[in-house]
Order: structure tokens, then sequence, then C-alpha cells
């Protein structure tokens, strides 16, 4: 019988005390007009102007609603289901608005059009803690996307300056709602469902709260856990008590 290698198994060993670091990605977003660039960072609201809350802002306040939602809080649930529902419609109607333009762009077989580009475009590095920032990300170039369509369509006569100003004003609303005042729908309670069932001081507390916020009712399939954002981080499990000894 041949002897065991020893430093196969000391291979081994090492390989099994030893774990990888946290994995980590780069990712970066890269704009092409000012439009989309100024709802990056927001702005403080001042002299009369709009607070923007930006990219970054959305990505903190998502990233504040995940942990919540980790830690068993419905409202968090409901408010992240808010949150994905406003960035798909959001993105819907951009896409379909870009497709709309498009078709406008190809009306004359004989001329070809490429869109407009940026001679110096912005570079955004993407770092965020939880998928919605990545989300906030991609509306973003969607939105890029369509102010560069509307504005060579303009620039090339397809569509007429009022035109062009009704297909960007069209987005507007739901853009603001997303990087200007930011979704008011939800706020830190450190309430939990078992709280809710229980109907504790803390529930009482929370449940006063959002009926502030005119959030009156959690849906049932909510309050359960069985309908949860898809983007939603898994709760966390709790320990159960120990028994007393």
């Amino acid at each position: 019988m041949q002897p065991a290698d020893a430093s196969t198994d000391n291979t081994s060993q090492v390989a099994a005390d030893t774990r990888p670091g946290v994995l980590r990605n780069k990712a970066s977003l890269t704009l092409q007009t000012t439009h989309a660039q100024r709802l990056v960072q927001g702005r403080e609201g001042a002299g009369g102007k709009q607070p923007i809350i930006g990219l970054d802002g959305l990505a903190r306040y998502a990233a504040q609603i995940s942990n919540s939602a980790a830690a068993g809080d419905p409202y968090a649930d409901l408010a992240l289901l808010s949150v994905e529902g406003l960035l798909a419609d959001t993105q819907k109607m951009i896409r379909n608005l870009i497709g709309e333009i498009s078709d406008v762009l190809d009306s004359v077989p004989a001329v070809e059009v490429e869109l407009a580009q940026s001679v110096v475009p912005v570079q955004v590095p993407l770092m965020f803690a939880t998928p919605y920032g990545f989300l906030g990300a991609y509306l973003l170039a969607d939105y890029d996307e369509l102010v560069r369509t509307v504005m060579t369509a303009r620039h090339c006569a397809f569509i007429d300056r009022n035109r062009a100003f009704s297909h960007l004003l069209r987005t507007g609303r739901p853009i603001r709602r997303l990087f200007c005042m930011g979704p008011p729908v939800w706020r830190y309670t450190g309430v939990t469902r078992e709280d809710i069932v229980k109907n504790t001081k803390l529930a009482q507390q929370a449940k006063l709260a959002y009926a502030n916020m005119n959030i009156h009712d959690i849906p049932a399939d909510v309050l359960q856990g069985s309908r949860r954002g898809r983007y939603a981080p898994p709760i966390r499990q709790t320990p159960a008590p120990s028994a007393a000894g």
C-alpha cells in the first residue's frame, strides 16, 4: 500500500478551513444627455426648486426598505412591491415611446438617421447594496435613450418642437416620482409580521404612522409573506428562544 500524500491532506484541510471573501462586481452606466445625468446625484431643494433624491438617493432609500423587509416588516415588502411596480410601469412607457419615435425616424426609407451621441459621454460607476439601484440605473439608461431619440427626431425635422416637448413631458411625472420626491410608501418602524398578528404596541404605532401616509391595510398575501417583490431579500430567520432550564 502506498503511503498517503501528506501535502494533499494539508491542502484539503486548508481548502475546508478557508472561505472565499464577499463577492464584488464592477458596473458602469454611460449617459449622453444632461436630462439623465441630472437624475444621478440629485440636488437639495433650494430657491424654490424641487429637491431631487436622484439615483443615489433612490438606491439608499430602497436599501433601507430592503433591510426592513429582510427583518420581517410587511410594510417594507408592500413598499418594495410599489417601487418595483412604479419602475416597471415607467420603463414600459419609456420603451413604448422610444419605439413610437423610432418608427417615425424610419418613415423615410431613403434617409438613414443615426441617434445623436454626446462627444463626451459621462461614465457613472454603479455600486449598489440591492438590485433596486440597478433597476433605477436601467431606467435612467432608457430615459437617456428616449431623450436622444426625441432630440434626433426634432433636429431632423421628423417632429416639431411642441411634439418633442410633449413626448418628454409624458415621462416627466413618473420620473419625478422616482428621482425627485421619492415614493412616500415606507417609514422605519421596526415592526414585524409577528407584531401585527399579535397587535402589539409597536404594531399599533406602525398602523398609526402609515394611516397618516394614507396606507391603511396590508393585503393578506403580503402580510403572510406569500407575495413579495421579485427582488426582495430573503426574510432572516430569527433563532427560536431556548427553553428555560
